[in-house]
């Protein structure tokens, strides 16, 4: 039988500050968001990544989900953006014939009510909802690993450069 030591709760307090940051930081409508939320995950990261093995997971967890936010989002937004370009472009013959089409017409209404605000703000709740689950993991101590990430930091603790010593002999 193997038992699980949690790890203390000074590096769950940081490894769950971390993925609080951008509950607080993030917003659906700002422009200025992303550069502010990226930029406090990004700092947070360089300064607590060397506390623990336990802390470093996380944090680098944490960088990689709120940058393939950022991308998934901008991503979404491209796309509606080319969507609503297509049909402005194809005029008003197209528009007309496309709402003349019955099996089209369902998906029609769906179009018009599912606008770029909605896909944001259902990606935002989204990625919310996955914030409180990993800060709520962190505090029971769990290891956890989100899939659909963009994992820019590959690295793992070891792999970093070491600590400098303060001390001077």
């Amino acid at each position: 039988m193997t038992m699980h030591f949690q790890p203390p709760l000074k590096e769950r307090i940081i490894a769950g500050a971390g993925y609080a940051l951008p509950l607080f930081l993030a917003g659906p409508l700002l422009s200025i968001d992303a550069v502010l939320t990226i930029g406090a995950v990004l700092v947070y990261y360089f300064i607590f990544r060397t506390t623990s093995r336990y802390v470093f997971h996380h944090v680098r967890q944490n960088v990689n989900l709120v940058l393939s936010y950022y991308i998934y989002r901008g991503a979404v937004n491209f796309f509606v953006f080319i969507l609503e370009r297509g049909l402005r472009l194809g005029g008003a013959g197209l528009q007309d014939w496309l709402s003349e089409q019955m099996f089209l017409q369902p998906l029609l209404f769906l179009g018009g009510i599912l606008s770029p605000i909605f896909f944001l703000l259902l990606l935002q709740t989204v990625f919310y909802i996955t914030l409180v689950v990993l800060l709520l993991l962190v505090f029971f101590g769990k290891w956890t690993r989100i899939p659909l990430l963009v994992r820019f930091i590959k690295k793992e603790m070891h792999e970093l450069p070491p600590k400098r010593s303060t001390k001077t002999h």
